[in-house]
């Protein structure tokens, strides 16, 4: 009698090493999908915070400029529009932030200024002068929300 050969037998031990080997290979491209999208996330993160800073740092070095200015003589002539564009200038080219816009005004005993950034964020402070010396009235830091310019339901049935 010949003995029939048995073709490869696949047993539990096998299966469960191969679910299991599956189950590590899903897991491991979640964990570099998951890896990739947090380090995106910090980066963006950490750039928001830098220009928030520099916006803020900027804004410190106008108060301090418009203070100093004040101390210097005549308050008439130290905050005339050329000299609230001389002191924008030196607050941004301390920092190196070249793209940031400022827009000041005054009116009598108060400069109020805007620093934005291209990103949406937004410094609106008011200064108001006490004699020689300045006091912070108002300092908000703002984002722009941006709306999204697609439809996402609408309203048109098209049959």
């Amino acid at each position: 009698m010949t003995k029939k050969t048995e073709g490869l037998r696949v047993g539990p031990i096998t299966l469960v090493t191969l679910i299991a080997a599956l189950l590590l290979a899903v897991l491991a491209v979640l964990c570099a999908t998951t890896a990739n999208a947090q380090a995106t996330m910090a980066n963006r993160q950490a750039t928001s915070l830098t220009e928030a800073y520099a916006i803020d740092s900027c804004g410190q070095r106008m108060v301090a400029g418009i203070e100093e200015s004040l101390s210097q003589g005549d308050v008439a002539a130290a905050l005339t529009t050329a000299k609230l564009d001389a002191i924008a200038n030196n607050a941004k080219a301390a920092d190196g932030a070249c793209d940031l816009n400022i827009e000041s005004e005054y009116d009598g005993s108060t400069v109020s200024f805007t620093i934005s950034a291209p990103s949406g964020k937004t410094l609106c402070a008011k200064v108001t002068r006490e004699n020689a010396s300045v006091s912070v009235e108002e300092w908000k830091l703002t984002t722009a929300q941006e709306t999204p310019q697609d439809e996402l339901w609408s309203s048109n049935n098209t049959k």
